[in-house]
């Protein structure tokens, strides 16, 4: 069984030292944080340890092929989030992660794109403001009909795609499969980022799955 009773944090701190890949990587060279578990715990880099829950690896999966400033940025923003998921198989409900991660990234990363994209525009805010208070989806499209007034900007666009990941990933649909609305939550962040142009909203969007486990009580924790 591959828990944190065996987990060398010597040589997955080593691993990371070399940067993290977007997608799986090489062995030889930069591999991606659920890889890095995997070889941390002596197996192939494309093996799964099956000592995460499904829907913690689907959002850690999204957000590691985001597009991060560099493999070393990549390699800091996620490293702690890999050792917080060692154990959730077992110890984290899928549904509950993903039901709270769903609702932080409305309530945290909408307003804070909202306000960061829009600052002079009134439904933006208050669209924020919205999102912020009640994390649901009817708080979402209030959001993306706000931003569809602002016609005159280039990250209207990919605003929409970050709106409409939380859409989903807020639906009743979405409830039904877990890691898929894990993976929309973290594709929000994703899209944030794009717009941002650096790795804030990353970076946010790790630290909210790192409070969500720590609630949870995914043994991993004890690893940081």
């Amino acid at each position: 069984m591959f828990s944190v009773n065996n987990f060398n944090i010597s040589k997955y701190n080593e691993i990371l030292s070399h940067g993290l890949s977007s997608g799986i990587g090489s062995p030889d060279g930069q591999v991606c944080v659920t890889a890095a578990i995997s070889l941390t715990f002596g197996l192939s880099h494309r093996d799964y340890s099956g000592c995460e829950a499904l829907s913690v690896r689907a959002f850690t999966m999204m957000l590691n092929d985001s597009s991060w400033s560099s493999p070393e940025a990549r390699a800091g923003g996620l490293g702690g989030l890999g050792l917080a998921q060692v154990g959730s198989r077992e110890a984290v409900d899928d549904k509950e992660f993903a039901k709270r991660i769903m609702e932080r990234t409305i309530k945290s990363i909408i307003p804070r794109m909202l306000r960061k994209f829009f600052p002079f525009n009134e439904d933006c805010l208050k669209a924020a403001d919205k999102c912020e208070s009640l994390g649901t989806e009817e708080a979402v499209w209030a959001a993306e009909r706000a931003s569809r007034e602002m016609r005159d900007t280039w990250k209207l666009w990919v605003v929409w795609e970050a709106t409409d990941a939380a859409k989903w990933a807020a639906s009743e649909a979405a409830s039904w499969e877990p890691w898929k609305r894990a993976s929309a939550s973290a594709r929000t962040a994703t899209w944030a980022a794009v717009a941002a142009g650096d790795d804030s909203f990353l970076i946010l969007a790790a630290n909210i799955a790192l409070s969500v486990l720590r609630e949870l009580k995914s043994p991993g924790i004890q690893l940081l």
